[in-house]
Order: C-alpha cells, then sequence, then structure tokens
C-alpha cells in the first residue's frame, strides 16, 4: 500500500480507534474525551482561562474526526493527545 493508501485508511476517528485498539481501547478513549469536555465545560476547571478554547479545541477535533482520521499524523495526534491532558490538569483559579 506504498503507492494508493486509501482502501485502508479509516475515515473515521471513533472507527481507527476501535479497529487500532480495539472495544476497550474505544471506551477508554471515549471517557477520556469526555471527561476533558466535562472539566472545561460543566466541571472543577470550567472557570480557568483556557477552557473555552480547550472545549473548542476538543469539539473541532470530533467534528473533524467524524469524516476524516486526523490520528494517522503523529504531530496532529500529540497535538490532540496534549490538549486532552491540559483539559485533564488545568486547575480551577483561586478567588
Amino acid at each position: 500500500s506504498d503507492r494508493y493508501h486509501l482502501p485502508w485508511h479509516m475515515k473515521n476517528a471513533a472507527l481507527h480507534v476501535l479497529f487500532e485498539q480495539g472495544v476497550i481501547g474505544l471506551a477508554i478513549w471515549l471517557i477520556l474525551i469526555a471527561g476533558a469536555l466535562w472539566r472545561t465545560t460543566l466541571g472543577a476547571a470550567r472557570r480557568h482561562t483556557l477552557a473555552p478554547a480547550l472545549a473548542s479545541s476538543i469539539v473541532g477535533f470530533l467534528v473533524v474526526g467524524l469524516f476524516d482520521s486526523l490520528l494517522d499524523v503523529p504531530r496532529i495526534s500529540w497535538l490532540f493527545y496534549f490538549l486532552l491532558l491540559v483539559a485533564w490538569t488545568a486547575a480551577s483559579p483561586k478567588r
């Protein structure tokens, strides 16, 4: 498939994760995303300065992921997982 990779290319991020990591990997991936979105929209990190940007970045990735798998490109997948890490570890600002 060096020349024609489209038959082997998943056009959906969730299907890509399901194929690469199985049902358990997909469940963990979805929990990771849901937790990051929860923290930045309704959870403890919602008052953080970066919370709106983090939530919209994750949602934007998922919208594009409906029609193409961005996890094939290591730089983009690293950026996505870094955004999830920042969303999970963002602390609420002190008053």
